[in-house]
């Protein structure tokens, strides 16, 4: 199968063989769109597809994060309220916990796989919204983010204790502003488009 999510919210899963769509769901039902439109790809991962809608509008309470089972389409959970982004869902393994990371409108937040919700969250409220360029996770359970408008860059350690989780700000500076391409990094350097230059 090959999975879709248009700027409309509508998600595809196609046969990756003939292009017959096998099921269809929109992420947007009872939900307003963001201002340019979806633009985050599904997350597939295990049985799951996972996406992030927001909440754009109090009916959509709850719903920020969708997962679907991606054989049938149907709905296995859903969490959060905050309004999307532009960033992809991705995966990852933080305080020893596999976990869905979500840069969504309002700041870097992680979920539980199995629909426990948001475990932790760091405020990093886009300019109106444009939170786009994916972030880098390293060692030491340390994520990287950056918003261009400039906004700038931060430096993200999540902790764990027991069942408590906490997100601390390691540093921010104004040194990089990723506003649609993401960042990448190569031994003990980060690089990306700072506004357009590269840095």
């Amino acid at each position: 199968s090959v999975f879709s999510l248009g700027a409309t919210g509508k998600l595809l899963c196609l046969n990756v063989l003939t292009g017959e769509p096998v099921w269809e769901a929109d992420v947007l039902a009872n939900n307003k769109n963001v201002i340019w439109g979806m633009s985050g790809s599904p997350l597939v991962t295990d049985a799951l597809v996972i996406v992030n809608p927001g909440k754009q509008q109090d009916p959509a309470a709850g719903r920020a994060v969708i997962a679907y089972d991606r054989k049938t389409g149907k709905e296995v959970w859903h969490a959060g309220d905050h309004p999307a982004g532009y960033c992809s869902p991705m995966r990852a393994t933080l305080g020893g916990k596999e976990q869905v990371l979500i840069f969504d409108a309002d700041g870097l937040a992680g979920y539980g796989p199995g629909g426990e919700g948001e475990l932790w969250r760091y405020d990093w409220p886009g300019y109106n919204g444009i939170n786009v360029a994916q972030p880098l996770v390293f060692a030491d359970d340390r994520i990287f983010i950056s918003s261009g408008y400039e906004k700038g860059c931060a430096l993200v350690r999540v902790g764990r204790k027991g069942d408590r989780w906490s997100a601390e700000e390691v540093w921010k500076t104004q040194g990089m502003h990723c506003k649609f391409a993401s960042p990448v990094a190569y031994q003990d350097h980060i690089y990306g488009l700072d506004d357009g230059i590269l840095a």
